[in-house]
């Protein structure tokens, strides 16, 4: 990338043309080549920005044409303003808002909003239809007022959100923890238009080049789902650009710092609005095909938010989500960590604490066994759970750090270190949080940047980010208050690097991310404890299931017993705390046997969001030859339809990557009972080719051809309405009532 003010001697143009190159080399990604890189997407792709009436002038059509240019690009856009959004967010679009959008208690509830929103809050063509799915590509940008920001060009980041140049480092310093937890979205940081006042225009030109040139580089930020597009430098002079040229980046400095596009105010003029779209349309492109060529993991559920127990000024807030971990650190199951002793437990002297620091059977994420660090800890005093190396260990290939965590309740205030040095000078490196409500009952994903563990302020050099290349240890730990204890049990599973290559790797999931060809969600080998079963408690109704140990295709399997009185219902589930992404495959594939032929029972999958979960329902009949050996179901995701009873009855399921639960359902008609049972094996996802992963065996007797798909039924064809257990205190699933869907 070069950056060129016009205004030099052509000697001094030709020397900081050189020098900027070659420190750019260093760590600027690699420009797309030629054929690849202003591209459009082959696929419609989501958009979603952030904006007040700059940017509604930039996308209107007839002004700056930005949506339907992006429109012709394959983006499907939709877009915020004034009044937008809980708490009428939209409204608050300064530069110091973006913490509050995005690393605040209250970010759940925007993002959730934001990622979902598919409505047009400007005037621009869009001819695409929706796709379907979450907004993958983030834009937001603050108004020209913005760029009237107090202090000094130079200042360093500050501690707080201001409209100053040192708060302005800050916020987007806060705001970019946020974005290293969710590398499944892009975000795009559109500059703030220059103002015509020149009084603070140094400050503004310095501050703009500081995002485009300094601000990922100097937090060590590697992922390439963050990229900034210099709005303002393009309106400060006829001769400014941030463009591709050929296979070049190219950002060329005006010889001004203010608006040499004015429409009569601040706000850019018609042929300023133009020439914006003009170069942003190709770096869009290069943004996105980067961002796609480094291999971002797919959907990530919603999850709550971590929030951080003190630091408040300088800690960002964690979103757990399902990110690809890799380069296992421990996935507790065999030996500790190389070159450790293993996991040790460690509380200050003489103080009356107890606690437990090993790996323990009975609650595992992955596998037969976590680490289980229980604790009771004396207030005003600490504890902590870690493993140490006796040489120093480079974890500079990953990204961060990512584990899974299970509580014994939300809200517990917990540090995360990482200790760097030498085996015998550690530093620490904490990062405060708490244990969110989705890890009581269930697992919750947290990953952390690097940039987000910082030197610890107990410590010289207090509020160094960590060198990753020096790592020599690692433990999760708690301080108490001075006036109380603390006592709680905590698990964690298979921790690991974020976004690296190796050969270790955890154990797949069932599912997560973008599903492989074929991804077995449960045979049943490590027990059916995550299956719940419900029924109508309003008749005289039973549905049970659990393992059936030694009764599947080649071991366990599900056994679910029921005896379903007239006109009610029950439901053997399986519910995930966060929404799944099962776009990868085709279909669902599973093995049936019954000792009574003819049952009829539903395959039920609920997908969407947790205040708005839609089902989608598929009968299966049971065939004679179901009672003499295993019966395989293969059905495509098409083949599930839209509940009856719902909205948009009987549409073809499509939210592939909003999975929420799978589901067997009995039910019976108006005029006779249904009872009996049937065992349940490997469930896997369709590959494109309907490969199974299940294991090849022989059946009890040589299974018929899959029975032939039986066509959909009325009223009585199975199906449940579900809220996530993680979001109703983890009772059981919310009843489903036969008598509203007629």
């Amino acid at each position: 990338m070069n950056s060129i003010s016009r205004s030099n001697p052509i000697k001094v143009l030709a020397a900081l043309a050189i020098l900027v190159l070659l420190t750019a080399a260093a760590w600027m990604p690699r420009p797309a080549s030629r054929e690849d890189a202003p591209a459009a997407p082959d696929h419609v792709v989501k958009l979603i920005f952030i904006h007040h009436s700059t940017g509604e002038n930039w996308l209107t059509d007839g002004y700056g044409n930005l949506g339907r240019t992006l429109d012709q690009n394959n983006y499907f856009v939709s877009d915020t303003n004034y009044g937008w959004g809980p708490d009428a967010i939209g409204d608050r679009t300064d530069i110091p808002n973006w913490v509050e959008w995005f690393s605040s208690s209250s970010t759940p509830t925007y993002m959730d909003a934001l990622l979902n929103e598919t409505e047009q809050h400007s005037s621009y063509t869009r001819s695409l239809s929706d796709p379907g799915g979450e907004n993958q590509v983030i834009m937001f940008k603050s108004c020209f007022p913005n760029s009237a920001l107090e202090g000094n060009p130079n200042d360093p980041p500050g501690t707080y959100e201001e409209l100053t140049v040192s708060g302005a480092k800050y916020v987007y310093n806060t705001i970019l923890r946020y974005f290293a937890t969710r590398p499944d979205k892009l975000f795009i940081v559109i500059t703030a238009p220059p103002l015509s006042d020149p009084s603070l225009a140094d400050n503004a030109r310095a501050f703009n080049n500081w995002l485009v040139n300094d601000w990922l580089r100097e937090n060590n930020y590697t992922l390439q789902n963050v990229a900034v597009f210099d709005f303002y430098n393009i309106l400060t002079d006829n001769n400014a650009h941030h463009r591709i040229v050929g296979d070049q980046v190219e950002h060329v400095l005006g010889s001004r710092n203010t608006l040499a596009y004015p429409s009569g105010d601040d706000h850019p003029s018609q042929k300023g609005s133009r020439k914006a779209t003009e170069e942003f349309i190709p770096m869009l492109n290069y943004f996105y095909a980067r961002w796609q060529g480094s291999n971002p993991p797919s959907e990530a559920p919603e999850a709550p938010q971590v929030q951080p127990t003190s630091r408040p000024a300088d800690q960002p807030e964690v979103q757990p989500g399902t990110t690809i971990i890799s380069g296992v650190i421990d996935n507790f199951e065999g030996q500790p960590p190389a070159e450790s002793d293993g996991w040790e437990g460690y509380y200050q002297d003489n103080a009356d604490t107890e606690m437990t620091c090993q790996s323990a059977s009975g609650t595992a994420h992955s596998g037969a066994a976590a680490l289980q660090f229980q604790f009771d800890v004396e207030n005003n005093t600490w504890a902590t759970c870690g493993f140490y190396f006796s040489t120093t260990q480079n974890w500079s290939a990953g990204q961060g750090i990512a584990f899974f965590m299970q509580a014994d309740r939300a809200g517990i205030p917990i540090d995360i270190q990482l200790y760097s040095g030498s085996p015998g000078g550690r530093s620490t490196y904490p990062f405060h949080l708490e244990t969110p409500a989705d890890s009581v009952g269930g697992w919750a994903q947290v990953t952390i940047p690097w940039s987000s563990f910082l030197r610890a302020e107990w410590e010289e050099n207090a509020g160094t980010p960590l060198d990753p290349n020096s790592v020599t240890g690692f433990s999760i730990g708690l301080s108490t208050p001075e006036n109380e204890r603390v006592t709680g049990t905590i698990w964690l599973d298979d921790l690991g690097l974020i976004g690296v290559e190796g050969s270790a790797a955890v154990p797949p999931q069932a599912p997560a991310g973008n599903a492989p060809s074929s991804t077995v969600i449960d045979d049943f080998e490590a027990g059916a404890d995550s299956w719940v079963s419900n029924s109508d408690s309003s008749t005289p109704t039973s549905a049970a299931c659990g393992l059936g140990q030694g009764t599947g295709r080649s071991g366990n399997s599900l056994q679910l017993d029921f005896n379903i009185a007239v006109n009610s219902w029950g439901i053997c589930a399986h519910e995930y705390g966060s929404r799944q992404d099962w776009s990868g495959s085709n279909g669902l594939s599973f093995f049936y046997t019954t000792g009574q032929p003819g049952i009829v029972f539903d395959v039920d999958l609920y997908a969407g969001s947790a205040d708005a979960v839609e089902t989608y329902i598929y009968t299966v009949e049971a065939p004679s030859e179901a009672a003499s050996g295993w019966i395989q179901v293969e059905l495509r995701w098409e083949d599930f339809h839209r509940a009856s009873w719902e909205a948009d009855a009987d549409t073809p399921f499509s939210k592939t990557n909003e999975v929420l639960g799978l589901a067997f359902g009995m039910n019976t008609p108006q005029d006779a009972p249904n009872a009996g049972s049937f065992r349940v094996d490997d469930i896997t996802l369709l590959g494109a080719d309907g490969a199974v992963t299940a294991p090849q065996v022989e059946p009890e007797s040589q299974p018929a051809a899959p029975p032939e798909e039986s066509g959909r039924r009325g009223l009585g064809c199975g199906g449940a309405t579900v809220i996530p257990i993680a979001l109703i205190g983890f009772a059981l699933l919310q009843k489903r009532s036969r008598k509203e869907r007629h």
